[in-house]
């Protein structure tokens, strides 16, 4: 029984780093800018991992692990925001590409 617990309290470590990594891949890709495709993708793959990893960890321990609690809530948090950013993208694309339809034909007459 000693080594399950040990073991669910490393998962619980591993998940609270995950999801610290997953919040700064996504303020890379929202405040520094630089190759977004690949901070998102990390920031996913982080955060997810994160959030099994911290489930599983409070499930072996029976939610006794506050890294675990911890891991799964700045996860959850970070994977919301991360929907919410790209929500945000998709809007503005669609309605620059409404803008710029609408200002291309303004010269146009008939």
């Amino acid at each position: 029984m000693e080594h399950s617990k040990k073991a669910a309290k490393a998962l619980g470590i591993v998940s609270l780093v995950l999801s610290i990594l997953g919040l700064v891949c996504l303020y890379f890709v929202v405040f520094v800018q630089i190759s977004g495709l690949w901070f998102s993708f990390g920031c996913v793959v982080f955060s997810v991992t994160a959030l099994v990893l911290g489930v599983v960890s409070r499930k072996k321990q029976n939610h006794h692990n506050p890294s675990a609690l911890i891991g799964c809530i700045v996860s959850i948090i970070t994977i919301v925001l991360f929907v919410l950013l790209w929500m945000l993208i998709l809007a503005l694309f669609i309605f620059f590409a409404d803008v710029i339809h609408f200002l291309s034909g303004l010269g146009k007459i008939g």
